[in-house]
């Protein structure tokens, strides 16, 4: 058993459909751990804590390989997971701290899924569904932001639409103010919305103009 845990803890990197297969036992483990930091203060002050209640209803295998999973995401940080533990390296590290990259990790997994859709609605309300959660953010009315996500999700094809054509569209004086437009709409979606941040909304080419990403699907409603 030992040598097929090691075995395991050398597999890494891990691919992505692989990640998202062990998605859920590995929200398990996030579920427990969280709850058990934030309930019980002291654990701060210890240096392993251990997950091995869950390899009853996980099975061995799931576990060890949902915390070999685990462990790729934090090399190079203040912890490490071994097996069915977690470890932190420096006295100093928090526990708090661990929770908080383990969540980050997740969501970025959960964010490579084949497609993410949002809706738009003329008024500028923008949402997402991400495991029965909703995220939203209101753009202003008419706004450039609402005008160029509207122009940008109407094509029928994924080319990229000029900066001239969005400006008039949107009625923006230069194209600096088309880029300040979709900065702003990049940034504040990837915040509110829960984005991935390696793949911006609003995608770019110098040359040819904006599109909007092929990972997104846009659904324009009244």
């Amino acid at each position: 058993m030992m040598q097929f845990l090691d075995t395991i803890q050398g597999m890494l990197p891990f691919s992505p459909r692989t990640v998202r297969e062990y998605l859920p036992a590995i929200n398990s483990i996030y579920a427990l751990l969280e709850v058990d930091i934030h309930r019980y203060p002291e654990l701060e002050n210890k240096e392993v804590l251990d997950v091995i209640g869950l390899e009853k209803s996980l099975g061995v295998s799931k576990l060890s390989y949902s915390m070999a999973i685990i462990d790729n995401w934090f090399q190079g940080t203040d912890f490490e997971v071994e097996r069915h533990l977690s470890i932190r390296k420096h006295p100093t590290a928090r526990w708090s701290d661990f929770i908080r990259i383990f969540d980050a990790k997740i969501l970025e997994h959960q964010n490579t899924i084949p497609v993410i859709v949002l809706t738009v609605s003329k008024s500028g309300h923008v949402t997402r569904t991400l495991d029965q959660q909703v995220f939203e953010h209101d753009f202003e009315k008419d706004s450039q932001k609402v005008l160029l996500l509207q122009h940008l999700a109407d094509q029928e094809t994924k080319d990229y639409v000029s900066t001239d054509d969005i400006r008039h569209v949107i009625g923006a004086k230069t194209n600096a103010v088309v880029n300040k437009a979709v900065e702003a709409v990049r940034t504040a979606l990837e915040s509110k919305l829960k984005l991935p941040p390696n793949n911006p909304i609003i995608d770019s080419k110098r040359g040819s103009g904006y599109r909007i990403d092929p990972l997104y699907s846009i659904v324009l409603v009244d």
